[in-house]
């Protein structure tokens, strides 16, 4: 069983100044969980299991520094999501190596104001399909460790670093390279020579590219739609995916 002061403390996590404050995130569902105990770089502070769900991740949920078993309720009034699955772990923030930038790398992806939880999770799972070891994120992109993002992302989490970087210190980093920026309006991606692109930036899912990244931009990358097509745009994370899969298959 929880005491009261540490379902308070779980609770407290849903707060970003709480988790920055403690490096400290949650995780929740049997899958999700059972990824990150077993990922390098971070550990499990506690495990809370279900009391029906419990010897799903025996015995790897013993690598976990405490346990708790609870019944289903009382799982659920910790959780911040509707549906918990049994499981919920509150896991260090992972640490990594700090490379700047990453050693040998392809592409620099930059997320610029994305502002929805699940598609920063979904980018972060899309970039760790791909190899990437490190994205560029602005100062108000949403907070990776956000539950939301963290579920999206599975275990990618895990994997693949979040580096919050200005838009001016991003350029100096990666100081005379070709930076292309998504567009609907810039040219198909199928014209540009991929091995060109070495900064993506992927623009905020309501205003699109900054004015800043806009003037410093080599060109506009865009995704061709069917000419009958009347969507307006595409999704952050779907545009991010198609433009990684192009990047590292060419």
């Amino acid at each position: 069983m929880l005491t009261k002061s540490e379902k308070n403390w779980i609770k407290s996590l849903q707060r970003r100044e709480e988790r920055y404050r403690q490096k400290l995130f949650v995780a929740e569902g049997a899958k999700l969980v059972g990824d990150l105990l077993v990922s390098k770089g971070l550990r499990c502070r506690m495990l809370v299991a279900s009391v029906a769900r419990a010897g799903e991740l025996d015995p790897i949920m013993h690598s976990a520094e405490e346990v708790r078993v609870v019944d289903e309720s009382f799982l659920q009034a910790i959780s911040s999501l509707k549906t918990g699955g049994g499981f919920l772990g509150i896991f260090t923030f992972p640490e990594f190596d700090n490379h700047e930038p990453p050693e040998d790398y392809k592409l620099a992806l930059y997320l610029d104001r994305i502002s929805d939880p699940g598609n920063l999770g979904t980018i972060v799972r899309s970039a760790d399909w791909f190899g990437l070891k490190k994205i560029f994120c602005s100062p108000d992109c949403v907070d990776p460790y956000n539950a939301k993002c963290v579920q999206a992302s599975m275990s990618s989490i895990a994997r693949v670093e979040l580096a919050q970087r200005d838009w001016e210190s991003m350029i100096s980093l990666f100081q005379g390279v070709e930076i292309y920026a998504a567009d609907a309006a810039g040219r198909p991606y199928s014209s540009i020579e991929s091995n060109r692109v070495r900064i993506l930036c992927i623009g905020s899912e309501s205003h699109g590219i900054c004015d800043a990244i806009r003037a410093s931009c080599t060109g506009m990358i865009s995704i061709p739609r069917d000419k009958d097509s009347k969507a307006e745009s595409l999704n952050a994370a779907v545009a991010a995916s198609i433009l990684l899969a192009w990047k590292f298959s060419s």
